[in-house]
């Protein structure tokens, strides 16, 4: 499926479902992209989604979901990223490229990203303090700015690479892969971003990765704080590689046991 409105001023809005049984569906459109109560976007298979704003917005009801099997997921706005929900167990990349990534709401559906792997980055931020982007997920990494990161995690993360590759169906109905580059760590990068991520089972595990080979899974800049929480009292917690804020706080706070391997500093 591919639905494309190429003029700089034009919007889609889905009202009912997009679904193929396991083909690639692509959506490119010039502004804004909106999703509507129980508009759906689904696909099985190896089949992938990529969702594509050029100059504005995508607006995802909380009662809408885009849904893939085994095929990755991509969600590209200009500005913000209002999330419902994804489903997947292949990866998912999400990118403001201007804005911020934000929950739409949690009445339905339960986490807002469900996938093996989430590759997020915003120009501003990811989350609230007040309501955080929660997840399923196996593996983590993103990037914001002055509006720090919040990410709830149900049953366990770990930080480390994550790299997404979708199938962009043409107008002639041939294919060309688009790939999100491999990111590793979870980081803000100016603006004195906070970081708090934290899961209520599971483990959770910091390693470097290799896309930025540097010994670090955890930055705040400036003074950006880092909170670090395993809430559950057989959480464990091992750091594979360093935890750095310039002057901000860093708390760790975890149910069960700590573990520092070597090199692994919190500075």
């Amino acid at each position: 499926i591919l639905i494309e409105a190429i003029g700089a001023g034009t919007n889609l809005t889905a009202n009912a479902d997009i679904f193929s049984t396991t083909g690639h569906v692509t959506i490119l459109v010039g502004h804004d992209i909106t999703f509507t109560a129980t508009a759906d976007v689904t696909t099985g298979g190896t089949g992938t989604i990529d969702i594509v704003s050029a100059t504005g917005s995508i607006d995802q009801h909380d009662n809408s979901r885009i849904i893939t099997a085994d095929g990755d997921t991509r969600l590209h706005a200009y500005i913000d990223i209002f999330l419902g929900g994804i489903t997947t167990d292949a990866n998912a990349s999400l990118i403001a490229f201007t804005g911020s990534i934000f929950d739409s709401g949690d009445a339905f559906h339960g986490e807002d990203i469900i996938a093996n792997g989430v590759r997020l980055d915003a120009a501003i931020g990811i989350g609230l303090p007040t309501d955080h982007i929660e997840t399923k997920i196996t593996t983590v990494t993103a990037r914001a700015t002055s509006g720090g990161i919040y990410l709830h995690e149900t049953d366990g993360f770990i930080v480390d690479d994550v790299e997404v590759t979708i199938s962009e169906v043409q107008a002639n109905n041939t294919l060309i892969a688009r790939t999100d580059a491999k990111q590793s760590d979870i980081r803000t990068t100016t603006g004195n971003g906070s970081i708090v991520i934290w899961t209520s089972t599971g483990a959770i595990i910091l390693n470097d990765g290799t896309a930025t080979a540097d010994n670090t899974a955890i930055v705040a800049h400036g003074s950006g704080n880092i909170r670090i929480e395993g809430e559950a009292t057989t959480t464990t917690f091992t750091a594979n590689a360093d935890i750095l804020s310039t002057t901000g706080h860093i708390t760790i706070l975890v149910g069960h046991d700590i573990t520092f391997t070597s090199t692994a500093d919190v500075t």
